[in-house]
């Protein structure tokens, strides 16, 4: 197989698998709408997750969530509110590697 046709063939699949991860549906689900073969689906989703082109899956319990970011001219500090539930505000030059342990000990809660 040329290797233009090997690059072109990585490329659809790889679409196919960012847009069955952005739907929300099962592999089984995305393949049947998209008249794909489960089988060969689960192979490239393998074989692009391995080329670093998709991220494994998450570590139970913790799961993405999305981020809003807003300036406020009024305030230095940072502010990591957590949705219906807690505020805490901390100094803007706090330590990036003690703020990423203390999100790790939130996620936990």
């Amino acid at each position: 197989m040329k290797e233009e046709t090997r690059l072109q063939k990585r490329k659809d699949w790889a679409s196919h698998v960012g847009n069955w991860k952005a739907s929300g549906q099962s592999q089984a689900a995305y393949c049947s709408a998209q008249g794909l073969k489960l089988n060969t689906f689960k192979d490239w989703v393998v074989k692009i997750r391995k080329d670093g082109g998709l991220p494994a899956k998450p570590k139970q319990g913790l799961s993405w969530v999305p981020v809003k970011v807003q300036v406020e001219e009024t305030s230095s500090n940072l502010i990591l509110r957590a949705v219906n539930r807690w505020q805490l505000e901390l100094p803007a030059k706090v330590c990036p590697h003690w703020l990423g342990q203390l999100l790790r000990e939130l996620g936990g809660c």
